[in-house]
């Protein structure tokens, strides 16, 4: 709805004001310190042992090792810079920069804001540092040539020192809300190179798998990147410092339970024949493999380091349906099956019941009313069901070679998972029960 996307914007905004700034305008007055008050955004004065990131240290042909150590400023604890890398064509740069320094008000009645702005600054690959906001910062770049293009680091430094290696900062060397959009002129900002290029790690190339199809146009060092071009769909054109980063998650959806086999009814009713049961589980597991096919069949169109990760995940994928019908396959087994009758009858009672007591809160000295029937009879979401014929048979069998998995259900807070959790919880505890007896008995489970 409109009102929660502002709710949202304005929940933002709050934020931004209370931990970036200004909160009270261009020319603020505060009362307390803004180093204490302002927590992201601000830079603070190079210690005596920090190196300065001078044209000398930055050179052309400088390697990534020498680069990163130049960029140490933006990750110590009172960072001096802040700096933005990115590829783009074009044959200079356009730097707008903004930050403020807080002097104190006459009289020790708190510190006002100083604005300071510079618009326009040329950056290229002859001209690679400059002062700007009036000699209290300055702008340094790496440039260096990749199939083509230009990849290119620029970073914004406090020019400002701090003789005293124990001492904190002065208030007023801090450059605090620093800001700095860098404009490609004569040509725009491409794809920064992948992480799968460059890495050979397999969660590096999956999670390049996963977000292929979102580009990323910058990496920031000491901060976030926002990008964005002159018009909407068009090329990107400028990329910025992000203080304080947001983005919008999309919802996702537990999917749909209406199936009969997700009813908690249906698994726990043990006047059910074990093979209508047992058919039903293999329906939902094969709706599945059918979504895992179509996986398979997108991953042999994809190419390069893609493909091999596209590989690993779906051999997973494979792997969980093999698990699955392993599940099913030792319902065949009385205990089993009893176990995870039992287990579904009495999550059915407890999600009831907690369902009841919230509608029917009770009072001291007076009973609980009475259930009534449920219109609604509770069911699984598909993945919890799946996570319980998943996790079976290492639950069942202590040699099992699942048993060195650890089965991590990653879903959004309030999806579901504890629930499934449970589930498996309490077939283990039946489990032990039935088929050890009083030895049964004891800790289970360890959360």
């Amino acid at each position: 709805p409109d009102d929660y996307s502002m709710l949202r914007e304005a929940m933002l905004g709050r934020l931004r004001s209370q931990y970036l700034g200004p909160s009270q305008g261009d020319e603020e007055v505060i009362l307390d310190r803004p180093d204490r008050v302002y927590l992201v955004g601000t830079l603070y004065p190079r210690g005596p042992m920090q190196a300065s990131l001078d044209g000398d240290s930055l050179g052309a042909d400088v390697p990534d090792e020498a680069l990163d150590a130049s960029i140490e400023l933006a990750n110590s604890w009172h960072p001096s810079s802040a700096a933005i890398s990115f590829l783009h064509d074009g044959s200079e740069l356009e730097c707008s920069v903004q930050s403020a320094r807080y002097g104190r008000v006459p009289g020790d009645r708190g510190w006002q804001r100083q604005p300071l702005r510079d618009e326009d600054v040329p950056l290229s690959p002859a001209d690679r540092e400059v002062d700007v906001l009036d000699g209290a910062a300055r702008l340094v770049s790496v440039w260096r040539r990749l199939g083509g293009r230009w990849l290119v680091t620029v970073a914004i430094e406090n020019t400002s020192l701090n003789d005293g290696a124990e001492s904190e900062p002065r208030t007023e060397d801090c450059l605090f809300q620093v800001s700095v959009r860098v404009s490609v002129v004569g040509g725009c900002v491409h794809p920064y190179p992948r992480v799968a290029s460059l890495s050979k790690i397999p969660e590096d190339e999956e999670l390049e798998l996963q977000y292929r199809h979102r580009e990323v146009f910058g990496v920031g060092h000491g901060c976030s990147v926002d990008w964005g071009g002159e018009s909407e769909g068009g090329p990107t054109t400028w990329v910025a410092t992000e203080m304080l980063p947001h983005v919008i998650v999309p919802g996702v959806s537990p999917g749909r339970r209406e199936a009969k086999v997700l009813q908690l009814a249906f698994l726990a009713d043990e006047s059910e024949s074990k093979s209508e049961i047992m058919a039903r589980l293999r329906e939902f597991i094969a709706d599945y493999e059918e979504w895992v096919e179509a996986q398979i069949a997108e991953a042999q169109s994809l190419g390069g380091d893609l493909a091999e990760a596209a590989d690993r995940v779906t051999g997973r994928m494979i792997r969980a349906v093999s698990r699955m019908r392993e599940g099913v396959g030792l319902l065949n087994d009385p205990d089993v099956l009893g176990a995870f009758q039992k287990a579904n009858r009495v999550m059915r009672e407890q999600i009831l019941q907690s369902g009841h007591i919230k509608r029917n809160a009770g009072s001291r000295n007076k009973p609980l009313e009475g259930r009534q029937e449920p219109e609604t009879e509770p069911s699984w979401y598909p993945f919890q069901l799946a996570f319980q014929l998943l996790t079976l048979a290492s639950v069942v069998n202590p040699r099992h070679e699942d048993r060195e998995t650890v089965d991590l259900i990653w879903f959004p807070t309030g999806g579901g998972k504890t629930e499934a959790y449970l589930a498996v919880a309490a077939f283990e505890m039946i489990h032990r029960r039935m088929t050890r007896g009083m030895r049964g008995g004891g800790t289970a489970v360890i959360t």
